[in-house]
């Protein structure tokens, strides 16, 4: 009887560790390989100017005249916003609004591929 018991008590202890998965590494110094993994936004502001965003974990990649930054997630009442000291780019429902040092807000629209006919 015993042996049938530790028998059944190992099996089941084997089977519930092949249950469980450890975490991911939470190593957030790299994000090139996050970013392998995520989609690519492309948004045209009023004046003509586009950009591009990849929304990472808890980063936004945004790609704007030229440069490239990383920001860091924002306190928002809504939508999602990422900012630094100089930099702001505020999404909600589907309009970018980007912000650059002391410059007035750009507003942005996404770019649609294909328009529906």
């Amino acid at each position: 009887m015993f042996k049938k018991a530790w028998i059944v008590g190992t099996g089941i202890a084997l089977f519930a560790s092949g249950c469980v998965s450890s975490a991911p590494d939470e190593d957030n110094s790299d994000h090139s390989n996050e970013a392998l993994h995520a989609s690519a936004f492309d948004y045209v502001c009023e004046n003509g100017a586009t950009l591009q965003i990849v929304w990472l974990k808890e980063k936004a990649k945004v790609s704007f005249n030229g440069e490239d930054w990383i920001l860091p997630q924002a306190l928002s009442g809504s939508g999602a916003r990422y900012a630094d000291e100089e930099r702001e780019v505020w999404e909600h429902q589907g309009k970018l609004r980007i912000t650059v040092g002391k410059s007035s807000p750009l507003l942005c629209s996404p770019v649609v591929e294909n328009p529906p006919i």
